[in-house]
């Protein structure tokens, strides 16, 4: 559970986890004396389940259904959180590669970078998978990250042609302060957003279909 509430990708292990406990306490009659109160709570719940109607409580988990499902099937993925248009902007515009990217957004970045097969056009300089991630790759990226003063060290490995990052991290008013990165697309606000950074080489080439904030 606690793993579940610090990483996202351990929620759907912190739920089974959670069920298994419930499935295995159900029968609290002979474990009373083992947990407790703990088998005291789910023999109440047992009881209140048990005895509740079945039409009334078959509806009202109808219409928690509805209320929960709704949204996620008329907004399946929420832009300010996922660089939706950001990518679409990259894409449409042919930025060049390779593409930097902060440690959240390279699962999605993979995606809408491959074909039906899996190929991808573009490899992501990190991803969500800890397990595959040299250690070096991730303090680079987290200290770009947090704006530390090693924050140029993720450029060197990566060398990017594009930056895409979230707005609030303290890297973008790095860059926006440097002469050799553009802003040349962003989304949402300062609190929440990703910008989109070209080299300024890249930038004068196609000043004529681009524009740029602080070039």
């Amino acid at each position: 559970v606690f793993a579940g509430l610090v990483v996202l990708k351990f929620i759907p292990f912190a739920v089974i986890s959670v069920c298994a406990l419930v499935a295995g306490l159900w029968n609290v009659q002979d474990k009373k004396t083992v947990y407790g109160n703990l088998a005291e709570g789910l023999q109440k719940l047992k009881d209140f389940l048990c005895n509740a109607p079945m039409g009334g409580s078959t509806f009202l988990m109808l219409v928690l259904a509805f209320l929960n499902v709704y949204p996620v099937w008329h907004q399946p993925v929420i832009p300010q959180r996922t660089p939706i248009n950001a990518v679409h902007f990259m894409r449409g515009e042919q930025l060049p590669g390779p593409i930097m990217n902060d440690f959240g957004r390279g699962g999605y970045l993979a995606y809408r970078y491959s074909d039906s097969n899996g190929v991808t056009d573009e490899a992501v300089s990190i991803d969500g998978r800890t397990n595959v991630n040299p250690v070096e790759i991730w303090n680079a990226s987290h200290a770009a990250f947090t704006g530390q003063h090693t924050w140029h060290t993720y450029f060197d490995i990566v060398e990017p042609g594009t930056v895409l990052w979230p707005t609030e991290s303290p890297l973008t008013t790095i860059l926006l302060q440097k002469e050799t990165w553009c802003r040349v697309y962003q989304t949402g606000n300062q609190h929440e957003g990703y910008s989109v950074f070209v080299h300024k080489d890249f930038f004068i080439t196609r000043a004529d279909s681009l524009t740029s904030d602080n070039c």
